[in-house]
């Protein structure tokens, strides 16, 4: 829409969208106004622009994966909007500027399941990381045949998160074993966490930091 305002001196101005129109001697004139200058953001703006940024940017990897269904299910039991507004308000702290992540401040999963109690992890048998626990069955919140579960990040990839197929055992077997990826990682982070059989419910996760050996 324009706007023409006629001045005392019979000289015409107005805006036209974009433009500033306006007459001299006798000639219209347009000219494209300038853009408004948008106010740098300060730096606390910036930190949590870089924390929203970075906990999205994994999601993307959550949908890909269990984790999707993992949080679902947790949203679910605390009334949680969704599983991906409970991601982000459980993870944004952990990631910073410059594509910082503290994988120690990673919720990875969570729920009403109880974790059993010990939680240990043993070494690496081959590419498989080894784990142990004392089995704490005891009804709803922890059953025998709850099944390990665990998601794993490398640092040559740290924003991809994924759950192995490859994982084995149960709560009642004490010990279990996950699969880690291939590749020339140096380091795995590892969240281990339990679900039940039917995949309904999960236990909140356990981190552990994996260093693969330097002569592998």
């Amino acid at each position: 829409m324009a706007e023409v305002e006629l001045g005392f001196n019979g000289m015409i101005s107005g805006k036209l969208g974009d433009f500033v129109l306006y007459r001299v001697g006798g000639k219209t004139y347009l000219r494209k106004r300038p853009k408004r200058r948008e106010k740098a953001p300060s730096e606390g703006q910036a930190r949590q622009q870089s924390k929203l940024s970075g906990a999205m940017v994994m999601y993307r990897f959550v949908k890909q994966c269990k984790l999707k269904q993992v949080f679902a299910a947790w949203a679910k039991e605390t009334g949680a909007r969704s599983g991906y507004n409970l991601f982000l308000s459980k993870n944004m702290n952990a990631f910073g500027q410059n594509d910082y992540v503290d994988y120690s401040l990673l919720v990875a999963a969570g729920g009403s399941l109880q974790l059993p109690n010990e939680l240990s992890y043993c070494g690496l048998e081959g590419n498989r990381a080894a784990f142990t626990w004392t089995d704490n069955t005891s009804g709803d919140t922890a059953r025998s045949d709850d099944r390990m579960q665990a998601a794993v990040i490398t640092e040559d990839e740290p924003y991809r998160i994924a759950v192995p197929e490859e994982t084995a055992g149960l709560r009642l077997n004490g010990k279990g074993s996950v699969a880690l990826p291939e590749g020339a990682w140096q380091t795995a982070h590892v969240y281990v966490f339990f679900s039940t059989a039917d995949g309904s419910k999960h236990s909140p996760c356990v981190y552990f930091k994996i260093e693969k050996p330097q002569n592998d």
